[in-house]
């Protein structure tokens, strides 16, 4: 890593959990880079006592564990980012330049230029994002006098002509209440969708909705290919953090591909038809949506009964309720 791109500086690099309890009480750091296993006291536990030390000191953990449990604790004492071994150089980096971010807005160490910049990316990220709850998620305003033109115009995104397809991804297994964890497989997800598809698009936006992520992507033909390696690739990758956090199951709908930007309408529901049909096809899979499938299930007397009878044991703590619902 070049520390210095990062305005960082390495203070102390030691070998065991009680000279790095030391270090960090002598230097304050900011950031601790860590492992999990190592002499003194493992990882957790000094992460524990550091932050009665210090509690302004964020930490990155880097351990080959890929238990629940060491997750679990390591978010709950506030770690930024849990990277599995091995790592990649872009992974650290990415967590790094993130961080820097975020401290130099909290410390309030931002030149006029660094503080024009967050903010007006701040602004650019909530128009853009303005597009999914104005347009998409609106079936009202689906109308044939959309253009790209104007969409760009107004939403500042950079749309091509060309292909368009609209992507879900759909977690469960994690908690509504956990907002830690749900936070985290967040930020997790975010950079992964970027980082998997940007050179292989004109143009992507994601945003997350409760436990969805909503992924619109504007490509070329010569690179439909591309896409579709490049979303498999993607969900290996959000595969893994199943290992770390016990129960968490990942269903990527994939709707299909539009030749002009009305069809993200019809590529929504059919993504939206996919995610849906994990109750039966299973999770951790790619699941893709016809061009002729309607998307009825949420509509059908079989949800709305099992719907209605899950929500009610639910909200009674009604185990047996509960187990009829699923079964």
């Amino acid at each position: 890593i070049d520390w210095h791109a990062y305005d960082m500086t390495v203070v102390a690099a030691v070998h065991s959990g009680t000279e790095a309890l030391d270090a960090i009480g002598k230097y304050r750091p900011d950031i601790v880079v860590t492992d999990i296993r190592m002499p003194g006291c493992d990882g957790l536990e000094m992460i524990k006592q550091a932050k009665e030390i210090n509690p302004e000191t964020e930490f990155i953990i880097i351990s080959g564990y890929r238990h629940f449990e060491y997750a679990r604790n390591a978010i709950r004492y506030g770690v930024k980012d849990y990277l599995l071994k091995p790592i990649r150089k872009s992974e650290l980096s990415e967590t790094l330049s993130r961080m820097r971010e975020e401290f130099l807005e909290r410390n309030k160490r931002l030149s006029s230029e660094e503080l024009f910049r967050i903010t007006m990316k701040k602004n650019l990220d909530r128009l853009r994002a303005a597009f999914f709850t104005e347009i998409l998620f609106k079936k009202g305003a689906e109308s044939d006098s959309m253009s790209i033109r104007s969409i760009n115009e107004e939403y500042h995104y950079n749309f091509s002509e060309g292909l368009f397809s609209i992507v879900l991804l759909k977690t469960d297994g994690i908690s509504p209440t956990a907002s830690l964890d749900i936070s985290y497989i967040q930020d997790k997800i975010l950079p992964a969708v970027n980082k998997r598809l940007q050179d292989s698009c004109y143009e992507l936006e994601s945003i997350f909705e409760g436990s969805m992520c909503y992924i619109i992507l504007n490509f070329n033909e010569e690179n439909r290919k591309n896409v579709r390696r490049s979303l498999k690739s993607l969900l290996d990758e959000l595969l893994l953090q199943k290992e770390i956090f016990e129960g968490m199951k990942v269903t990527m709908g994939i709707g299909t591909i539009y030749s002009g930007i009305g069809g993200i309408f019809d590529s929504m529901r059919n993504a939206r038809y996919a995610v849906e049909q994990r109750i039966f096809l299973g999770v951790n899979r790619l699941i893709e949506g016809g061009r002729d499938r309607k998307s009825d299930f949420a509509e059908s007397e079989l949800f709305t009964r099992f719907n209605t009878m899950l929500t009610e044991g639910v909200e009674r703590l009604n185990e047996q309720q509960i187990t009829i619902a699923i079964s």
